[in-house]
């Protein structure tokens, strides 16, 4: 009963087009394995965004391929954690989900376990990086891969920015 209350809730939302706030996201999904309510998201939220659906599709296939590390089941209830300590779907890192989220109650348990909020911090990483880069997708991707200090050194020494993640999210 819970779950159908929070995909009413949610869905419900997303008619009246209300902006989600993080004690909204948080209260709403609360690690329900739904991919519904994941995909739905990703699509409202690049919708809002003016981002491709696919580019974000593609980007979470790279970043933590969709799955749970211990069984291979897609989307739901995931503990992604890299060896760079990014976390979750879109694989963020706690420092910067905070700042783009500006809320330093975030913890790696949230981004690890809760989709949509990682993928609301993840776009929203993802639409300032593309502002930062006057809207040139393969720099945004590039700096979302390796960070915005290197992109720029390379960019002030004359060297190429990309890499095969970019090529490999853009294919």
């Amino acid at each position: 009963m819970k779950r159908l209350s929070t995909v009413i809730s949610l869905l419900t939302l997303l008619m009246i087009g209300m902006t989600f706030s993080i004690s909204n996201i948080k209260n709403i999904y609360t690690q329900i394995p739904n991919e519904y309510i994941v995909l739905k998201y990703i699509e409202y939220r690049c919708q809002q965004e003016s981002l491709p659906i696919k580019l974000v599709h593609s980007l979470i296939q790279n970043e933590s391929n969709w799955k749970f590390p211990e069984n291979g089941k897609i989307l739901g209830v995931r503990l992604v954690k890299s060896n760079k300590k990014a976390y979750g779907l879109m694989q963020l890192q706690l420092s910067t989900a905070v700042d783009v989220m500006m809320d330093s109650t975030l913890t790696e348990y949230d981004l690890m376990t809760n989709d949509v909020l990682n993928i609301d911090a993840g776009i929203r990483y993802l639409v300032w990086l593309r502002k930062y880069y006057h809207g040139n997708i393969r720099l945004t991707l590039a700096a979302y891969n390796r960070g915005i200090k290197r992109v720029n050194n390379d960019l002030k020494i004359r060297k190429n920015p990309l890499n095969n993640y970019v090529y490999s999210v853009l294919k």
